[in-house]
């Protein structure tokens, strides 16, 4: 016994060395645990085997070497595989967007190949670990798969302390890398994943793990929404190209300009303002829209022109983020007639041919997913809901009333959006690693939780993380039956006397507000913009004559880390590596580089 103590003092002694050098953090939790440790879980030798004892309650019920075996011996027999590629599943264009580069036809490319091809059995080039227990298990799996990279989670800091007295983590990390997350909370957890997804992007395709027990199991659908969070699918590099592409489009064909939003305004500090949108409850309050209309600037998305059209309800200011031509031709097709007055505030995404049609002198671009004109500002955001509200309070706004951005389903019929919009649908079903059907919970308006997909999760958080100063002097009124932000205060439309808000002449209001807009816009490039497209030119060059462009690429990564065509090319592999990894042939993925390299240089020329 007295030997088995020794060994086990010995494995310890050594993960602490090993963590001291290689995970300093990980290393101090521990330090800091040991200080002030008061045990509720501990390790004890019971029936000739060692066993994690929690409240007197035995957690394995058998010899943990007996279960790393057996663990390890049907590893390649479950099911657990995170897939995320689906090589027999051809995607849909991505917002119809008619360019030379386009994402889903890339992605297709990939597919068109990997159709049909099996699994195969024994690929585990990441593994993940959701819970160590004593750890056993980790050391006998890792013998068997012999995985590149692994990710260890393990949310207790007692448990993973006492696997240091019967797992050999150096030994796994001899030729493999490590990435822990040891009692980290959801944002830790979050980065943890996004950097062991950065890690050889090329293994991002079919991951397995493996649960401790069953107390981990609320960790498989944590990692599994990170996991659909942060897939490269949900907003592709293709975006960011035509961003850029029509970005100068605009800042050459478009009267006004791009809009200088780096610095807060105070434009709109004057008037109440209702932002609408297109959530469940906007059709089940049309009355109270109609009856304040005039008192309010009404703020608008543009997919719900055709509601408000249909409720005469006259939009002052419509915001429009989308970039697909036939998604924002469907969201403008009304009477030219009912928005000729409106200020419109559009992402640079805008397809140009749209722009034409609109032919509205009112248009202000901003950029919304690319800052090419520098020092001009960026309104980063994932759906119009968050974008549109850092607009108004970019502008000034001081009295916000959102109706419509419920960002959650309806508790009773499970729609998205309001009954009439064109996109509405009901949401029966959870899909994994499905962006927009995979429901989770968040904190309500005015219940305790509703359900809402992880797109409306986003968005969710977008607004939560908007900055303070941007927030400061501003009351925001949630007015929906849907989710709960952050600085935004819950306000039942009953508890709202309207005849405190008196009305105004707005489009006098408008037409001054477009004038000082025209004060802030930028048509022009400046000499710091001229400087940064010679050297994204000189970036182009070296890569379309480049011998071995993954090596090169590597290297002009270092050395321009601000260029937009090293980001988005990284974005590009970490979107097409794991396919063309899969597929184990190069020759797809040079001739894409090749036309995006062609992209660029029409665009920098």
């Amino acid at each position: 016994m007295q030997e088995l103590q020794e060994t086990i003092i010995q494995i310890y002694q050594k993960n602490i060395i090993f963590l001291k050098k290689n995970y300093f953090e990980i290393y101090k939790k521990i330090e800091d645990l040991e200080k002030n440790l008061l045990e509720t879980y501990h390790l004890d030798y019971i029936d000739n085997h060692f066993e994690l004892i929690h409240q007197d309650k035995k957690i394995y019920n058998c010899d943990p070497f007996y279960d790393g075996q057996y663990r390890a011996k049907n590893i390649y027999n479950n099911e657990n595989i995170i897939s995320l590629i689906d090589p027999n599943k051809t995607l849909v264009s991505y917002g119809d967007i008619d360019e030379e580069v386009e994402t889903s036809e890339f992605i297709n490319e990939y597919v068109e190949q990997l159709k049909n091809i099996e699994i195969p059995k024994e690929q585990s080039n990441k593994f993940i670990f959701l819970g160590t227990l004593l750890g056993v298990h980790l050391n006998d799996i890792h013998r068997v798969l012999n995985s590149k990279v692994y990710l260890i989670i393990e949310p207790n800091i007692e448990i993973f302390r006492l696997s240091l007295f019967l797992t050999d983590y150096e030994e796994i990390a001899q030729n493999s890398q490590i990435f822990f997350s040891i009692s980290q909370n959801e944002e830790e957890l979050k980065n943890c994943i996004i950097n062991f997804l950065k890690y050889k992007s090329s293994y991002n395709n079919f991951i397995r793990f493996e649960l401790a027990s069953s107390n981990e199991l609320d960790l498989v659908s944590k990692v599994s929404e990170i996991l659909t969070l942060e897939n490269k699918i949900r907003y592709p590099f293709a975006e960011y190209i035509y961003s850029l592409k029509r970005g100068f489009y605009y800042l050459k064909n478009n009267q006004n300009g791009i809009l200088k939003t780096i610095i807060k305004k105070d434009f709109l500090q004057e008037k109440p303002i209702l932002f609408l949108a297109a959530g469940p409850s906007l059709d089940k309050n049309v009355d109270f829209i109609k009856e304040c209309k005039d008192r309010f600037i009404i703020v608008t998305a543009a997919a719900i022109l055709k509601f408000l059209e249909s409720h005469q309800i006259h939009p002052d200011i419509i915001i429009s983020i989308d970039a697909g031509e036939t998604t924002v031709r469907n969201q403008f097709d009304v009477n030219k007639e009912f928005f000729k007055d409106s200020l419109i505030i559009s992402s640079i995404k805008t397809d140009p041919k749209i722009y034409e049609e609109i032919n509205n002198s009112n248009i202000f671009f901003i950029q919304t997913s690319i800052e090419f004109l520098i020092n001009t500002g960026l309104i980063p955001g994932v759906t119009v809901g968050d974008i549109g509200l850092k607009i108004l309070l970019t502008l000034g706004a001081k009295e916000i009333y959102l109706l419509g951005l419920d960002a959650a389903i309806d508790e009773k019929t499970g729609e998205t959006h309001f009954s009439s919009y064109y996109y509405n649908k009901e949401i029966q079903k959870e899909e994994e690693n499905n962006y927009k059907n995979y429901l989770v919970d968040v904190k309500g308006n005015f219940n305790n939780n509703v359900k809402t997909t992880l797109l409306y999760k986003d968005m969710i958080e977008s607004i939560n993380e908007i900055k303070e100063d941007l927030i400061k002097g501003s009351s925001i009124y949630n007015l929906s039956k849907g989710a709960y932000f952050n600085n935004t205060k819950p306000l039942k439309l009953l508890d709202i006397n309207t005849s405190n808000f008196k009305k105004f002449d707005k489009n006098s209001y408008i037409k001054s507000l477009i004038n000082q807009l025209k004060t802030i816009t930028r048509k022009e490039l400046e000499k710091i913009d001229i400087n940064e497209m010679k050297k994204e030119s000189k970036v182009i060059k070296k890569l379309k004559t480049s011998k071995n462009i993954e090596k090169d690429f590597e290297k002009l990564k270092n050395n321009f880390p601000t260029s937009f065509v090293i980001q988005i090319l990284d974005e590009f592999f970490l979107l097409t590596n794991p396919y063309s990894s899969y597929l184990e042939d190069k020759c797809i993925q040079l001739s894409q580089i090749n036309r995006i390299l062609n992209t660029f240089e029409e665009i920098y020329n």
